[in-house]
């Protein structure tokens, strides 16, 4: 079991990481010029290895903890880690806050519909039956109402147990769907065949050496993906447009604002100091977060330097 753990398991997340990537993201990975060794570069990969150091230690004190079944410390530096992951990118913060809005509205969806399915059944038997019979007749309705009503609650019940078990279950996907929680996962479980309390006098080099690796992998593509969140679409000059009809506003700063389409969904970022409009399209709900917006903000800025405007 221990071995199924600690080994296979890591082994076969990482292959379904990787099959990830090159059957969906390797074109977008892959068609980016920011391979070229430049400072900015540099200076990006060095805020990565920093980030994967924090990171790592606070995996190494959920290992311990765990070693040491300190329950409390366990959950708290849990928290720490999961928190840290998701709020250290702009990307991570507005993937995780748009699935669990997607997430958030299904479960809304489901449960409105079964209470209302409920309740119809109730309103029937009140209005068509129960309403203009005598009191014998209500008698024997009720026992009627009750023989057919207890089943059906029983299924509406055992459902949305059923369902709630489940909503319990996919609450993690949001979480493992952010790849530095994803490959942190993996560096926790390789950490795992160590088996005992990692420290600086006492640890395995060739494991603390490849969950770093793993980790850092993770946090690399979080900021690979983070400058590729955005789909340029086109550059217009602001004359084409009338942002005061079938345009929501979402972000006032500066010579920046940002504007959403309600039909196709495409964010419009208006230059002010140029007259321009940048427009992207993108896969988060980029309106539930600030970060994003100000993300989106930043990155016109250096389009409309690049295009000479």
């Amino acid at each position: 079991m221990q071995i199924t753990f600690n080994i296979l398991l890591p082994i076969m997340m990482f292959i379904l990481a990787l099959y990830y990537l090159a059957r969906i993201m390797h074109i977008k990975l892959l068609t980016t010029n920011s391979y070229q060794i430049t400072s900015q570069n540099v200076f990006h990969g060095s805020i990565a290895l920093l980030k994967t150091i924090f990171a790592l230690v606070l995996l190494v004190f959920i290992h311990n903890s765990f070693q040491t079944r300190e329950i409390l410390n366990l959950f708290l530096f849990l928290c720490i880690f999961l928190t840290y992951s998701i709020l250290q990118s702009s990307y991570s913060v507005g993937g995780f806050v748009s699935r669990m809005e997607q997430l958030f509205q299904s479960t809304k969806i489901f449960f409105t519909k079964n209470i209302k399915d409920l309740f119809q059944i109730i309103k029937i038997f009140h209005k068509s039956i129960y309403k203009h019979t005598s009191i014998y007749a209500k008698i024997i309705v009720v026992a009627i109402f009750l023989f057919s009503f207890i089943p059906n609650a029983s299924i509406f019940l055992f459902s949305n147990l059923l369902y709630s078990t489940l909503l319990i279950v996919f609450l993690t996907v949001p979480f493992f769907l952010t790849p530095s929680i994803y490959f942190g996962m993996i560096s926790l479980l390789i950490m795992g065949n160590q088996g005992d309390n990692i420290s600086i006098y006492s640890f395995n080099p060739l494991l603390m050496m490849l969950a770093f690796l793993v980790l850092f992998l993770g946090m690399s593509l979080d900021r690979r993906m983070q400058n590729q969140m955005f789909l340029l679409i086109t550059i217009l000059p602001v004359k084409k447009l009338n942002f005061r009809l079938g345009y929501e506003q979402l972000y006032f700063k500066g010579r920046m604002t940002i504007y959403r389409n309600y039909l196709n969904h495409y964010y419009y970022v208006y230059d002010r100091t140029n007259g321009v409009v940048v427009v992207y399209h993108t896969d988060i709900n980029a309106r539930l977060s600030m970060r994003v917006l100000k993300k989106m903000s930043k990155q016109t800025k250096q389009e409309v330097r690049k295009f000479g405007l």
